[in-house]
């Protein structure tokens, strides 16, 4: 099914749970140091604009959740684990009613 994918390219490498990953943060230059005080997330909508640092959103409810990826290079996984903050409670914090995407 996938004839326009790229082959006989490098394999990308593991990661955590066996899921496959082309770079990683420290490939990159991305230290721990950066997803802390000069990160950050910023959310507009009705209510304003707020910058949210890592500590915040660690600080708001996390939830977990098991989701397939299917990649367009042609690989998929069904079993990973994600956990965060859900991207309606971000919404709802912009000021977006909740439900208002469902």
């Amino acid at each position: 099914l996938a004839l326009l994918t790229p082959r006989g390219g490098a394999e990308p490498g593991s990661g955590p749970d066996g899921f496959q990953i082309n770079k990683t943060a420290a490939s990159v230059g991305v230290t721990a140091a950066d997803t802390g005080d000069r990160w950050r997330l910023v959310l507009v909508g009705p209510a304003g604009e707020f910058r949210l640092t890592r500590a915040h959103l660690l600080a708001m409810d996390q939830y977990e959740a098991a989701l397939p990826i299917a990649c367009v290079e042609g690989w998929s996984t069904s079993d990973q684990r994600w956990r965060g903050v859900r991207l309606r409670d971000l919404a709802v914090r912009a000021g977006y009613p909740d439900g208002a995407a469902d």
